[in-house]
């Protein structure tokens, strides 16, 4: 069951002789040095807060609104049904089956 492949063993005794990579001592500050330089060199638009309460007073203003404007339409448009229904069925004032009650 345990067999193995000749070419297998083969490329794994081909690396007995290899020695680890040391990287150079600086290496790491050159690196940081280069993103920093990077960084700085880059167009970063900040955003101010005074900017970002805008959009969020914007959005909340937008949200009201349409809040408001959908409970306007249903009011308007139950009012329009039960005056339809009311047509509708000669119930509305000024006709004959209309009961008026002073």
């Amino acid at each position: 069951m345990n067999r193995s492949n000749p070419r297998i063993e083969e490329a794994l005794q081909s690396l007995d002789g290899l020695q680890r990579a040391v990287p150079r001592p600086d290496l790491f500050s050159d690196v940081v040095k280069r993103l920093d330089r990077l960084n700085a060199d880059a167009n970063v638009r900040k955003i101010s807060v005074a900017a970002v309460w805008l959009a969020a007073a914007s959005f909340a203003l937008l949200v009201s609104l349409n809040i408001g404007l959908v409970v306007k339409y249903k009011v308007a448009s139950e009012q329009t049904t039960v005056a339809s229904l009311a047509t509708a069925y000669d119930l509305a004032p000024g006709s004959d089956n209309y009961l008026s009650y002073r």
